[in-house]
């Protein structure tokens, strides 16, 4: 998970609204944003936008995985050669 996906889960966690339409990036309710948030949200909204956009994770990344790397929910064991759009993706606090 990079710093983008879990940047967007903490927010999420702290009550915002972040994701994009046509114009951009959006993050609902602007006004609650720190200064940190919103020069980090000006300096890196590109990265934050592909974030949003590519929903693929590793295996290792979700916490439906049991410790010895199988699924939980899809009951195989995951292979983390490459990120996946995974429907049953949960993630970590």
């Amino acid at each position: 998970m990079t710093i983008y996906h879990r940047t967007i889960h903490k927010m999420k966690q702290q009550g915002f609204i972040v994701d994009f339409d046509y114009h951009g990036l959006i993050v609902k309710p602007f006004s609650k944003l720190s200064t940190t948030q919103l020069e980090f949200l000006k300096t890196n909204k590109a990265a934050m936008l592909d974030a949003l956009i590519d929903h693929r994770r590793f295996c290792y990344e979700c916490a439906n995985r049991y410790g010895d790397g199988r699924c939980k929910v899809q009951v195989y064991a995951g292979i983390d050669d490459m990120p996946r759009n995974c429907k049953d993706f949960a993630e970590r606090d």
